[in-house]
C-alpha cells in the first residue's frame, strides 16, 4: 500500500521536492478511503480539518449559487494527484465549497491532528508540505484572476 501512496504523492503537487524517504514517512500519516459514485466527500459550510489527495477517480468541486434556487455551480474538477480541502485544512474555517465523487474514487486523507504530529516529529517535511499547499493555492488564485479578467473584457 505504501508504494501506491508514494506513487501518487510523487505525481501530486503535495509531494513536490520530497525525497523517497520523506514520501514514505508522509505515507504513514495518511488514511485511504473509497467513495462511491455521487457520494459526498464534504459539504460547503461544514467544519473540516482534512486535506485530500486523489488516488483515482474524479471529484467535482461545487459552490452554492448566489441565486435564490441555490443550485450548485461546478467550479473545478480534480483527478489523480490533485489535492482538495486545502482551504479549511490551512485556516480552520468552514468549507468554502462541496466535493462529490463523480465516479468510484479513492482518496488519501491527511487529518490536521496527524499533520500536527508530523510537524513536531519532522518540521522540515511539514514546511515542505505547507510550501507545496501554498503553491497550489497561489495557482488557484491566479486561475481565478485570469477567469475574472476574461469575464470583464
Amino acid at each position: 500500500m505504501v508504494d501506491k501512496i508514494t506513487a501518487v504523492l510523487r505525481i501530486s503537487p503535495f509531494g513536490q521536492d520530497m525525497t523517497e524517504d520523506q514520501l514514505n514517512y508522509i505515507a504513514s500519516f495518511l488514511k485511504e478511503k473509497h467513495y462511491q459514485e455521487n457520494e459526498e466527500i464534504f459539504l460547503e459550510d461544514e467544519l473540516g480539518d482534512s486535506l485530500y489527495i486523489v488516488i483515482s477517480g474524479v471529484v467535482t468541486i461545487t459552490i452554492r449559487s448566489p441565486s435564490t434556487n441555490r443550485k450548485p455551480m461546478k467550479i473545478q474538477t480534480v483527478r489523480s494527484g490533485d489535492i482538495l480541502g486545502e482551504f479549511s485544512f490551512v485556516d480552520g474555517h468552514l468549507r468554502s465549497a462541496s466535493a462529490k465523487a463523480e465516479e468510484s474514487t479513492e482518496l488519501l486523507i491527511l487529518d490536521r491532528p496527524e499533520f500536527e504530529k508530523l510537524s513536531i516529529e519532522q518540521p522540515d517535511i511539514a514546511l515542505k508540505i505547507f510550501k507545496n499547499i501554498a503553491i497550489v493555492l497561489v495557482q488557484r488564485v491566479r486561475d481565478i484572476t485570469i477567469q475574472w479578467r476574461n469575464l470583464l473584457m
